[in-house]
């Protein structure tokens, strides 16, 4: 009488991509995703209820990958645009056929995510306090092949890490009086970590690395009023204070730093891993937002 689950899911299973890659022989652009949600309803009493939603999802499937164009003229080819063009390897794809090329980067797209709500709600009489409790944690990784050609000149995969938790408390009341008002305050907390692992071996003889960093904390406190004037007229008033801060640390690193062919290096910037450029900052912001309004 007072307790219910409820599951779902969905199974999505698509065996044979939209493209072919001619250097493999084979499709891309498979879809594998597995997704579901369990939820729970407590009410223990006429004035009191909980609900607790636990969602989940599992991707292994495949990026599709981009058509060819070369920037050099091959010919009397007018470049870039024309299918005659090459790339700086020499390579050109005359085909015409977007969903056919020779990609040189593993299309695997996997998603691991798992996240979690839980609502918590008590009738006080005149007035209804809310809470809404939030998780995320969300995996992914992936891998592009940007120049769109056999060689690995600007190849990447990426990795990201997100969690994410945030907070929400409310009180509101006044309906049956003609005003309506809502009193609330909100915390979140977010951190956002990744690599980009970039390939430019046949190109440059080199591979790049790109990690960051970022954590952000967010609060709030708002309130809002409505006022009814008659049944076919309102007016409303609100007011909210935000706060947040940003964290953020990144870098840019070159890894190998040899010229294609020879053995130059970057040898004046210092020995490989040579940091190319970097970031470490945080940002403040605080913020008054209000709002008047007539609804009719």
């Amino acid at each position: 009488d007072n307790f219910a689950v409820r599951f779902s899911g969905k199974y999505i299973d698509q065996g044979e991509g939209f493209f072919f890659d001619k250097s493999d022989n084979d499709d891309v652009g498979k879809r594998n995703v597995l997704l579901g949600r369990a939820q729970a309803l407590w009410r223990p009493t006429d004035s009191f209820e909980a609900l607790l939603k636990i969602e989940g999802q599992k991707v292994r499937s495949e990026v599709g990958g981009g058509e060819f164009f070369g920037a050099l003229p091959n010919g009397t080819a007018a470049c870039p645009g024309s299918p005659q063009c090459t790339d700086f390897l020499g390579y050109t794809d005359p085909d015409n056929d977007p969903f056919r090329g020779d990609w040189s980067v593993d299309p695997s797209y996997d998603i691991d995510q798992m996240s979690a709500t839980l609502r918590l709600e008590a009738d006080l009489g005149d007035m209804t306090l809310t809470s809404i409790s939030g998780y995320i944690d969300f995996d992914r990784a992936w891998g592009a092949d940007t120049d769109a050609g056999p060689f690995r000149e600007t190849d990447f995969i990426e990795t990201d890490d997100i969690q994410q938790f945030s907070q929400e408390v409310r009180l509101a009341g006044g309906e049956e009086k003609g005003l309506s008002w809502i009193l609330g305050a909100f915390y979140s907390h977010d951190d956002v970590v990744g690599r980009y692992d970039g390939n430019l071996q046949d190109l440059f003889n080199t591979t790049l690395l790109t990690t960051w960093d970022q954590t952000t904390e967010s609060a709030a406190a708002f309130g809002n009023v409505e006022y009814a004037v008659s049944d076919t007229l309102s007016v409303v008033g609100g007011l909210r204070y935000t706060w947040e801060e940003k964290q953020y640390s990144g870098r840019d690193v070159d890894l190998v730093s040899l010229a294609p062919g020879s053995g130059l290096t970057l040898a004046p910037f210092g020995t490989p891993p040579i940091t190319i450029a970097s970031a470490d900052g945080t940002l403040d912001d605080k913020n008054w937002s209000w709002k008047v309004g007539v609804n009719w």
